[in-house]
C-alpha cells in the first residue's frame, strides 16, 4: 500500500489530528509500514487519527493485524472509505478488517465497502486439511467482527458471496449492523434489577461523551431517567423526547441532578406517545436551550423488541378527567382535593380502577362509609368512616349520606 500520513496540530483551535491515507491492494509488510509511521508520533501529544482507505484488498493477514493496530490505540481512531482524487473509492476484501479497527467508522461521498469469502488458496492441502483451514479461518474472522462490536450478519453476507467475487453491500445493511458506526461507539438496550422492579436501559456512547435512558414501570406508567452529557456552559430550557428524530416536548419532567458534565432528568411517557414509542426505529432525549437555538442529547438505533416490550407490558391506569371525578354515584357526596385520614378497609386499597368503579366497590359493603381516590395512579382507599381530612391536590373523596 502506499501509506501517507501528515500532522496538524492547530491548538488552541483544534486538538492535534494525524491523518493517514492509505491506497492500493494490502501487502504482507505493511502492518511495520503503517507501526514506523505511528512510531514517529509517539512522544507527541494526539488527540485523533483519522484514516481514509481505498483499497481492492490482498493479504488477509496484514489486513487483520492493520486493523489491530489501529484498535490498540489510545488516540481516537476514525476511519472512512475516500482518496485524495475525490473519486468514488472502495474497501473490499482483506480492507474491510483493516477498517474495522478503528473506533468510529464513516463511508462518505459515495464509498463502497464489498466483501465475499475466504479461503485457503495453498494447493497442496487436501481436501480434509482445506476444510479445517476454512473453519478456522471463519472462525477467527467471526472473533474479530464481533469484537469490532459488528452484527455476524455481516459475516455471513460474506459467505454468500464466493473468493472470485465482490458482494458491494447497501449502505443500509453497513449501518444496521454497525459496520458504518458515524459518531457513535455503542449502543446498548438491557435489562436491569432497579430496586426490585425490572428496567430498560438505554446507553448511547458517541465521539461527545455518553448518555443514557432507563425506563421503569410505575404505579402511575413508564417513567424514565435520561442522563444526558452536558458539553461546556450548558444551559437548559425544553426537554424532548426525540422518536423517529422528531422531537416531542414533555411538561412532565423535572432536573434531578447535575453534575460532572451530566444532566439527570425525570419523566413520565405520556399516554399518547405509547404507541409511537413502542414502534420507534430510534429514540432518545434531547434539552434544548432557553435560546431554542441549541440542544444536547442523544438518539440510537432500535435493534431488537425491548423498548416495545417494556412499554406494551406497562398497563397504564385510567385518569379520570376533573368533570368525572366530581361525579357522585348513588348515595355519595363528592369532596376534591380531599384526602380521608385513615380509616382504611383495604391495607393496599384498589389499583388501577375508576373513581366511578371505587365508588359502586364502597356501595356494594355496608361496613364502607367513604372513599379516597388517587386521581394520578387510579388507587381506590374504601373507607370505615370519616373522623378527619386533609387537603390534598390530586385526590378525590367521596362520602356515603
Amino acid at each position: 500500500m502506499d501509506i501517507e500520513e501528515e500532522f496538524f496540530d492547530m491548538r488552541p483551535i483544534t486538538a492535534p489530528v494525524l491523518r493517514i491515507q492509505m491506497t492500493g491492494p494490502i501487502e504482507d509488510t505493511d502492518p511495520d509500514k503503517l507501526r514506523t509511521i505511528l512510531a514517529r508520533y509517539d512522544d507527541t501529544y494526539i488527540r485523533d487519527i483519522s484514516v481514509t482507505v481505498d483499497s481492492p484488498g490482498g493479504s488477509l493477514a496484514a489486513g487483520l493485524t492493520m486493523g489491530r493496530i489501529l484498535n490498540d490505540r489510545d488516540e481516537i481512531v476514525s476511519s472512512d472509505v475516500a482518496n485524495q482524487e475525490g473519486t468514488k473509492a472502495i474497501c473490499a476484501s482483506a480492507c474491510v478488517f483493516l477498517y474495522l479497527g478503528a473506533d468510529f467508522r464513516y463511508l462518505s461521498n459515495g464509498g463502497r465497502i464489498g466483501v465475499h469469502q475466504f479461503s485457503s488458496t495453498d494447493p497442496d492441502l487436501d481436501g480434509q486439511s482445506a476444510l479445517s483451514t476454512a473453519q478456522t479461518i471463519s472462525s477467527l474472522l467471526v472473533s474479530y467482527i464481533q469484537e469490532m462490536r459488528v452484527d455476524v450478519n455481516f459475516f455471513e453476507r460474506m459467505t454468500d458471496m464466493s473468493a472470485e467475487g465482490i458482494d458491494f453491500v447497501s449502505e443500509s445493511d453497513l449501518v444496521r449492523w454497525n459496520v458504518v458506526t458515524g459518531p457513535v461507539y455503542s449502543e446498548t438496550a438491557e435489562y436491569h434489577n432497579i430496586n426490585g422492579s425490572l428496567g430498560l436501559r438505554l446507553e448511547h456512547v458517541a465521539l461527545h461523551g455518553a448518555s443514557t435512558m432507563t425506563l421503569l414501570c410505575g404505579d402511575a406508567g413508564l417513567v424514565g431517567v435520561a442522563t444526558l452529557q452536558e458539553p461546556e456552559s450548558a444551559a437548559i430550557g425544553d426537554f424532548f423526547l426525540v422518536i423517529d428524530a422528531e422531537p416531542y416536548q414533555l411538561t412532565d419532567w423535572d432536573i434531578v441532578k447535575r453534575a460532572e458534565f451530566r444532566t439527570h432528568v425525570a419523566f413520565q411517557l405520556p399516554d399518547q406517545l405509547r404507541d409511537v414509542v413502542a414502534d420507534a426505529n430510534s429514540f432518545g432525549a434531547r434539552i434544548r436551550t432557553p435560546s431554542k437555538e441549541l440542544f444536547y442529547g442523544f438518539e440510537q438505533n432500535i435493534r431488537d423488541e425491548k423498548l416495545r416490550d417494556t412499554i406494551t407490558n406497562c398497563k397504564t391506569h385510567q385518569v379520570i378527567p376533573k368533570t368525572e371525578t366530581l361525579e357522585p354515584v348513588g348515595s355519595m357526596q363528592v369532596f376534591e382535593d380531599r384526602d380521608i385520614d385513615g380509616n382504611d378497609l383495604l391495607r393496599t386499597g384498589i389499583k388501577g380502577i375508576s373513581f366511578r368503579q371505587c365508588q359502586i366497590e364502597c356501595l356494594a359493603y355496608e361496613y364502607c362509609h367513604a372513599v379516597s381516590y388517587v386521581v394520578k395512579s387510579g388507587w381506590c382507599w374504601p373507607k370505615s368512616g370519616v373522623t378527619s381530612s386533609t387537603k390534598r391536590s390530586g385526590v378525590v373523596s367521596a362520602t356515603r349520606y
